[in-house]
């Protein structure tokens, strides 16, 4: 049986505008200013946002932290 996961609207929606800033940074010429802010934020947006949710084999990412520490 699937178990039904309960998904949070703003968390994908960050997922999704952190995605677009990823394809902006490498579409934005270099040394412009807009480039400059996006490239200071970007991945490290992407990856904490991606990575609060994710899960390893049942538990949760802190609680596998956790168990690994």
């Amino acid at each position: 049986m699937d178990k039904k996961i309960k998904r949070y609207d703003f968390i994908d929606s960050s997922k999704g505008i952190g995605i677009l800033l990823v394809i902006l940074g490498h579409l934005i010429s270099l040394s412009s200013p807009l480039e400059l802010s996006i490239y200071s934020f970007h991945m490290p947006f992407f990856f904490i946002v991606s990575g609060l949710f994710a899960r390893v084999d049942g538990i949760s990412f802190i609680d596998y932290v956790k168990k690994k520490t």
